[in-house]
């Protein structure tokens, strides 16, 4: 949204932003945030407002501070599973990746099989003429929400980690080089669990 499409006005401790929108569409939409606008300034920016679940995200850009200098050394790294990146001095950074992603990898496994169960048995009991048990299953027990936000919360504990990883790697190197692992490496036979891995 264009700088000159919208408003902002502090009201009642809470910064509010007023879009606004040809008189012909309707009246302008207020949108109260919870940051009380002491340190967000909005003056010529554009907006993003992003509508997720029940929440209402607005986005916009800043002006980026100088960051933290990087090294001096010229290293080489290799991407892993237990841990984020292992460098050429065999220190390992971000040695919980591989913990958080085969926590969540059990856990998805684990509910994806008992969800096949209930699945099952509500479709049993469709098929019986039973549908309020069958509707009730479903509404009670098949539902996506927790998984979502199961998911949601791994990807932000994962990302999290290899960011923190990789500055901890630029931190004393400004030359970083890496091997391309884009193809896929053969081998005779993958382990069970390897899919989803």
């Amino acid at each position: 949204m264009r700088s000159d499409k919208y408003a902002t006005a502090v009201v009642d401790g809470h910064l509010t932003i007023v879009i606004h929108v040809a008189p012909k569409y309707g009246a302008p939409i207020r949108l109260t945030t919870t940051s009380s606008g002491k340190n967000v300034n909005l003056s010529g920016n554009n907006l993003r407002i992003v509508v997720k679940d029940d929440c209402t995200e607005i986005h916009y850009a800043t002006t980026k501070g100088d960051g933290r200098p990087c090294g001096s050394q010229m290293t080489g790294i290799d991407k892993g599973y237990t841990e984020a990146f292992t460098d050429s001095d065999g220190a390992a950074h971000g040695k919980t990746f591989g913990a958080v992603l085969t926590e969540y990898s059990d856990k998805a496994s684990a509910t994806g099989k008992a969800r096949n169960k209930l699945y099952a048995l509500e479709k049993k009991h469709r098929e019986a003429g039973h549908i309020t048990k069958a509707d009730h299953i479903k509404l009670c027990n098949l539902g996506r929400i927790k998984i979502d936000n199961r998911k949601e919360r791994t990807y932000q504990r994962l990302r999290t980690i290899a960011f923190q990883s990789a500055h901890t790697i630029v931190d004393k190197a400004a030359v970083v080089v890496s091997e391309d692992l884009t193809a896929p490496m053969a081998q005779k036979q993958v382990w069970k669990r390897y899919n989803r891995r």
